[in-house]
Order: structure tokens, then sequence, then C-alpha cells
């Protein structure tokens, strides 16, 4: 029985180590014909990295399983990165306490495209 459980385990480990190894050996390739997208979001003349910062990306055609908007998640506080199909987008910037902000960017294939909003504190409203 000890050695039935035992080649089970030993067969089971194997395969774990076999599919770990296909993840991790093509995690790092992209995928052809996308290009990327990083956003810093950081607020006020002191530039501090936002911690509940919206992003919101829109295509002008359908890119994402049929639609053509999509919002990243954050990677760290301040930063989004994502992959997209190349051509013309959108983005839309919003945190809570500062003004939104808004910039048209085009994404090539193998490239990224990095843009840095620096929100400024929105001092009529915070007040309400």
């Amino acid at each position: 029985m000890r050695a039935a459980s035992g080649g089970w385990i030993s067969r089971s480990l194997i395969l774990l180590l076999l599919c770990c190894q296909i993840v991790v050996s093509g995690s790092g390739q992209a995928s052809p014909g996308v290009g990327f997208l990083a956003i810093a979001v950081t607020i006020g003349d002191d530039r501090v990295p936002a911690t509940s910062a919206y992003v919101f990306v829109r295509a002008y055609r359908p890119v994402y399983n049929g639609e053509s908007s999509m919002v990243p998640r954050a990677s760290h506080d301040g930063y989004f990165e994502t992959a997209l199909a190349p051509g013309i987008y959108d983005i839309f910037v919003s945190e809570v306490s500062s003004l939104p902000l808004c910039k048209r960017v085009e994404i090539v294939t193998g490239q990224t495209e990095h843009y840095t909003a620096n929100l400024k504190i929105d001092h009529d409203h915070l007040e309400q």
C-alpha cells in the first residue's frame, strides 16, 4: 500500500514540476502584436504616488473580447501597466482629492508608451 501511494506522490510531483517549468518559461514573453501602456499617477507639487487612483482606457475599436474599454489594475501605488493591441487610446485618470486628467496615446507593437499623470489637488471641492 505504501509503495502505491509513494508512486502516486512521485508521479504527481514530477507532473507539477513539469507544469511549473512550462508556465515559467512562457511567462516573460509578450504576445505577438501587442504594445504596452505604463501610467504613473502622482498628486500635487510633491508628486506623491496616488494610492486610490482610477484609470480608464478607451480604444477606438473593440479590442478586449469585443469591448472597447478597460480598467487596468494598479501594480503598486500610483502605477498601472497593461498590454494593449496597437491603436489609439484615450486615458482617463481620476482620484478623489484631485482634478481628473485625460490624454490620447498611440500604442505601437513591441513598444511601451509611458504617461505620467500629475494630478492637481481640487481645493474647491475638498472642503465640501
